[in-house]
C-alpha cells in the first residue's frame, strides 16, 4: 500500500499481519516480561538501589531464583553485570569494617568468584529489597526471605543490599560506570 503525495493516511497496519517486518512488539513484550523494559521517566517516588549477588549465591546457582523474587515483587532492572572485585574496591565498599580482624576473610570470600551487581528501581526499593532479603544474619532470618531460605550465616548471606538512599547513591557509583544504569 503506497501513499500518494498529499494523501492523509490514517489506516494502521497490524504488524502481526506483516511478514516483511520484524516483530518488535513481541521483542518489547519479552523484555518487559522479565522487567528490563519499561518507562524511563524519572519518578521522584521511586528509588534505585544496589544489590550484590555474593559468591555463595553464584556458586549455588541461585542468581535466577533471587532475581525472580525481586522481579515478582515489582522491581525493574536498571543495570546488571557480572564482575570480579578487586581489593581496593572491597576496602572502599567495606570501609566501615576494613580495620577489623575478620576483614581479610571477607576479602577472600568476596574474591572467591565473580559477583553480580544489580541496580533495581521501584517504589521504596531500598527498604522493600532489604525486607525481601531478611536480616544480615541468615541464621535468624525468617523462612520465606532470601537469606532465610538460602543463606548460611552473616557473611554467606546470598546478597548485599544498600541500607539507605545515601548508601545506594554511593554504591551505585562504585559498582556501575556512567551509562550502565538506565
Amino acid at each position: 500500500m503506497e501513499c500518494q503525495a498529499g494523501e492523509d493516511r490514517t489506516e494502521t497496519t497490524n504488524r502481526s499481519d506483516r511478514t516483511d517486518l520484524p516483530n518488535f512488539t513481541l521483542a518489547a513484550d519479552a523484555w518487559q516480561s522479565v522487567g528490563i523494559a519499561g518507562s524511563y521517566e524519572n519518578d521522584m517516588a521511586e528509588e534505585t538501589t544496589l544489590i550484590l549477588f555474593k559468591p555463595d549465591c553464584i556458586e549455588k546457582q541461585l542468581s535466577g531464583e533471587v532475581l525472580k523474587r525481586y522481579q515478582d515483587a515489582g522491581f525493574t532492572i536498571r543495570g546488571i553485570k557480572m564482575m570480579n572485585l578487586g581489593e581496593d574496591l572491597l576496602k572502599e565498599h567495606y570501609s566501615h569494617i576494613a580495620h577489623l580482624p575478620f576483614f581479610p576473610e571477607i576479602v577472600e570470600f568476596m574474591q572467591s568468584s565473580p559477583v553480580i551487581a544489580l541496580a533495581l528501581q521501584g517504589d521504596g526499593a531500598i527498604g522493600k529489597v532489604r525486607d525481601l532479603l531478611g536480616p544480615t544474619d541468615s541464621t535468624i532470618a525468617e523462612r520465606g526471605t532470601i537469606r532465610g531460605d538460602f543463606g548460611l550465616d552473616k557473611m554467606k548471606n546470598i546478597c548485599h543490599a544498600s541500607d539507605s538512599p545515601e548508601a545506594a547513591e554511593a554504591e551505585l557509583k562504585r559498582f556501575f560506570n556512567d551509562g550502565e544504569v538506565f
